[in-house]
């Protein structure tokens, strides 16, 4: 697979993926990893290893554009990365004990269910004047981001709540090799009322801490495949570069429209996968 035509179909993959994961505010796992196992025939520890290194540098390179528009919730990123890196150790040893039939039903399901609540009705909330902040949250604080253009987004956070299911999401991460994307946006914009294009890029900002974390634990266990990481990963870098430019310009309902189709679908054909095997 090292040679240069295996490689640069790799590379197209990671700058389409790169676009679409950083407007959707996810790694991009949720298509790393379907084509190391479907297409390449990677066992789950490898894909997940591999996967999750291509993730930091889509992260990485989203997460720079974003913080220049300002449209990353700092502290509450940081706070909420920081709860994500005890549960990527057990992400990271319970993926070397699977077999691939039982990731793939469970990659499946994860994302199937996540799309299909992402259906559901849009809260209210978001920016300067109007809605309530959070109709899926009772209490909470309230915060507010101005982003470099002057968009006020209002939402409400409880930290504990969040806490909690960040430190999920790192055992979720490192098991799958996807960032935590795929929880997270839906989280901060259903739960915590947060606009789509807030929660997009706060969650990736918190997916660079989460997948650096797990990375280095794959790293160290082997499973991982350089060439393929830095095939995808260039795409990842560009592809990013591009997606954090046009998020400004897509409509929210788009965005959680395209989370939904691409989480729902992926995630029926890997259960489809994993039952025929």
């Amino acid at each position: 697979m090292s040679d240069l035509s295996s490689l640069l179909p790799l590379f197209v993959i990671g700058a389409g993926t790169g676009v679409l994961a950083t407007l959707l505010g996810v790694g991009g796992g949720i298509v790393i990893v379907p084509v190391l196992t479907q297409v390449c025939g990677f066992p789950p520890a490898l894909a997940a290893g591999t996967s999750i290194c291509c993730v930091f540098l889509n992260c990485l390179s989203g997460s720079v554009v974003y913080l220049r528009q300002r449209r990353v919730d700092v502290p509450l990123g940081l706070a909420f990365a920081a709860a994500t890196l005890p549960g990527a150790g057990l992400g990271v040893w319970l993926v070397q004990h699977v077999q691939i039939a039982t990731f793939d039903i469970l990659f499946g399901a994860l994302m199937a269910v996540v799309g299909v609540l992402m259906f559901g009705k849009r809260p209210g909330g978001a920016c300067a004047g109007g809605g309530e902040p959070a109709p899926l949250l009772r209490g909470g604080r309230e915060r507010t981001l101005t982003d470099a253009g002057g968009q006020t987004f209002a939402y409400r956070v409880s930290w504990a709540l969040g806490t909690a299911v960040s430190a999920a999401v790192g055992v979720l991460a490192a098991f799958f090799g996807v960032g935590g994307g795929l929880i997270h946006v839906p989280f901060l914009h259903r739960v915590f009322g947060m606009a789509i294009h807030a929660a997009t890029a706060t969650s990736l900002f918190i997916l660079t801490f989460t997948s650096l974390g797990s990375a280095a634990g794959q790293m160290a266990l082997g499973q991982v495949r350089y060439d393929v990481v830095a095939a995808i990963g260039l795409g990842l870098v560009l592809g990013a570069q591009l997606g954090a430019r046009m998020a400004p310009k897509t409509k929210p309902r788009v965005l959680v429209a395209l989370v939904a189709v691409a989480l729902a679908g992926v995630g029926v054909r890997m259960i489809y996968r994993g039952l025929a095997g």
